[in-house]
């Protein structure tokens, strides 16, 4: 009698996003603050956990007082997102290379960044004027994330590196998307042939069960 082993390889290929926002808000004038988001494995039921893609969207706003004609000072402006054991720079907020000029006089921003490292163009693809719309960040790299586990915290630093009257910085949500896929799964089956009807059973008659013609 054999017994067979009936191994079934199931892999799911679909990926999954998961979005966690935080509307507390905050107002920042040549300051800084931090605000976070928490994933457990809770957030993502009988998938895998291990990050694929990471986007984060900043609904912000860099306004001068009504009657004030100067530049908005596009270049105080600064983001990271820090989670699982790393940090990466969405928008350099130092005055650096990398980061926004002053601004024309006179302009401003109320919007939402997405940072995603699949998209076209560099946040500060026109450096003075920030845009909405879904960017990759000006000098980190969000690709650096994958292969990492979601679960933790993740945190959204918030800077404006020079203290102005005339313009601070405003959040008033933000939100991350871990995107992940689920592990594959194996499946092993034992069974007796007689009992899946996949049984090979091999009998040969004994010598006494034949008979023969005189």
């Amino acid at each position: 009698m054999a017994i067979l082993l009936l191994v079934f390889q199931h892999s799911a290929t679909a990926s999954v996003t998961v979005t966690k926002t935080n509307n507390s808000g905050a107002t920042v004038n040549g300051s800084s603050t931090s605000q976070s988001v928490s994933f457990s494995a809770l957030d993502f039921p009988g998938l895998g956990t291990t990050i694929t893609n990471v986007a984060v969207a900043v609904t912000f706003s860099k306004l001068l007082p009504l009657g004030i004609v100067l530049t908005p000072g596009f270049r105080e402006v600064g983001f990271t997102l820090t989670g699982a054991g790393m940090t990466e720079e969405l928008i350099d907020g130092l005055g650096g290379s990398r980061s926004f000029s002053e601004g024309g006089v006179g302009a401003s921003f109320n919007g939402t960044v997405t940072f995603d490292q699949n998209a076209v163009s560099m946040v500060n693809a026109n450096p003075n004027q920030i845009m909405a719309g879904t960017f990759r960040p000006s000098d980190g790299n969000l690709n650096n994330f994958i292969g990492a586990d979601a679960i933790g915290n993740w945190t959204l630093g918030i800077s404006d590196s020079r203290a102005l009257a005339s313009s601070g910085l405003t959040v008033s949500s933000w939100s991350v998307s871990i995107t992940s896929v689920p592990e594959p799964t194996s499946i092993g089956l034992w069974g007796i042939a007689a009992a899946l009807g996949a049984i090979i059973v091999f009998h040969r008659p004994r010598r006494e069960d034949l008979t023969f013609a005189s």
